[in-house]
């Protein structure tokens, strides 16, 4: 009989495949209309390249909400545009990182977090605006089209384990969040996992750092 690993926030999704449109995670979940929001997601990835982390598409938007690596130096956020951060966050060493997005409508504040850390703070990214209810939620693939339309050159090759998302900006971020108001990994029902693998661990890797 195949075993079906218990969904928990212990639960690791396996990225297998590499430069793949075939591994994902589809949420059963949408997002209701937000002025803030926080996303908070743990990664292990192997390698430098472009890595689509969080996709978020509506009708008429396929980046509604984006966090993209474009290479190990240039970070790209989507809140229905664009804004890149020539950083490097020191990510892709293969050891488990939070990588977190926090973003308010109010002066379009937006902060990156790495490990719970502050590492970079910008303005103007859609002030005054409210993204879209009711869309897809896809973690490893940029969807082109909403729940499809992926380039296997955005893909992620990895590890993910423990995404939380907050409808509001937080300033400061729990070092191992267990519980937020919209979505919590192991939690909420366990989304449809399309080539991606998970496996359930002994330990809370959104607290593992080697």
């Amino acid at each position: 009989m195949y075993y079906i690993p218990e969904w928990n926030r212990h639960t690791v999704a396996h990225f297998p495949n590499k430069d793949q449109t075939t591994d994902y995670i589809r949420l059963q979940e949408t997002l209701p209309a937000l002025s803030a929001f926080t996303i908070c997601i743990s990664t292990r990835i192997p390698y430098n390249g472009v890595i689509s982390f969080f996709s978020y598409a509506v009708p008429n938007n396929n980046n509604e909400i984006l966090i993209h690596s474009l290479k190990p130096n240039k970070m790209r956020v989507f809140v229905k545009t664009f804004k890149d951060q020539n950083i490097n966050f020191g990510f892709h060493d293969n050891k488990w990182h939070q990588l977190c997005l926090a973003w308010q409508s109010r002066g379009g504040l937006y902060t990156w977090f790495v490990d719970g850390e502050m590492r970079y703070n910008g303005t103007g990214l859609q002030t005054g605006s409210k993204t879209k209810a009711g869309g897809v939620i896809i973690l490893g693939q940029e969807q082109d089209k909403v729940g499809g339309g992926f380039d296997r050159t955005q893909s992620f090759y990895g590890s993910m384990n423990g995404l939380y998302i907050w409808d509001r900006y937080l300033n400061q971020i729990p070092e191992c969040p267990t519980n937020a108001n919209i979505y919590s990994w192991g939690i909420n029902p366990r989304p449809n996992f399309h080539g991606a693998t998970y496996t359930t661990t002994p330990w809370n890797n959104n607290c593992q750092k080697t």
